[in-house]
């Protein structure tokens, strides 16, 4: 379907939260690795205790043993150091985190873009263009602002409902105000906003 359908028949919430079931967000990959290592590690009060570790990713696989059954389990094998296998653990992690932030980054970039090929096309449509004549007969054709009649623009308040706007959700702006308006907004938003 076009984008200009798309916008005719669904509010922006609808559309990006079909957008999201089409474009699932990337899940971070658990250790699904089935070998794994006895380390021995020491508490506080200078005890063993003996963890499982994954042999592949030394992802902590959350099972810690009594010393019988570690020693069982080892069958005379030394266990690793717990110290030496959470370094390698962070070094995994570390590269991982790099891959995954990309992902993310990618995905973040593909539905920021959803978002603006759908506000592009809706300021476009007949239903951007019926709003926009409701506001202005509402307000005498006049800037609310200045109370202008140059170059006169439709302002959303918010984004919430972009697609499905009341006319409270809108102003009427001259150029001039509107430009203003966004370098306030713009001065005040965090970098990642609209």
């Amino acid at each position: 379907m076009d984008i200009k359908e798309i916008v005719e028949s669904k509010s922006l919430a609808v559309f990006l939260s079909d957008w999201d079931a089409q474009n699932p967000r990337p899940d971070y990959i658990q250790c699904e690795h089935t070998r794994f290592m006895i380390c021995i590690a020491y508490d506080s009060l200078g005890r063993p205790r003996y963890k499982k570790r994954c042999a592949v990713c030394y992802g902590g696989m959350s099972h810690t043993y009594k010393r019988a059954d570690a020693l069982e389990i080892l069958a005379g094998e030394q266990p690793f150091d717990d110290e030496e296998c959470q370094v390698k653990r962070q070094e995994i992690a570390d590269s991982r985190s790099d891959y995954y932030l990309t992902i993310y980054e990618t995905h973040r970039q593909k539905r920021r873009q959803a978002w603006r090929d759908y506000y592009d096309a809706y300021l476009v449509s007949l239903r951007w263009a019926l709003l926009r004549v409701k506001a202005l007969t509402k307000v005498n054709y006049k800037c609310v602002a200045c109370e202008s009649t140059d170059t006169l623009q439709l302002h959303h308040r918010h984004y919430q409902t972009l697609g499905e706007e009341s006319l409270d959700d809108v102003v009427i702006v001259c150029k001039r105000c509107h430009d203003l308006l966004h370098l306030t907004q713009n001065a005040l938003r965090p970098e990642t906003g609209h």
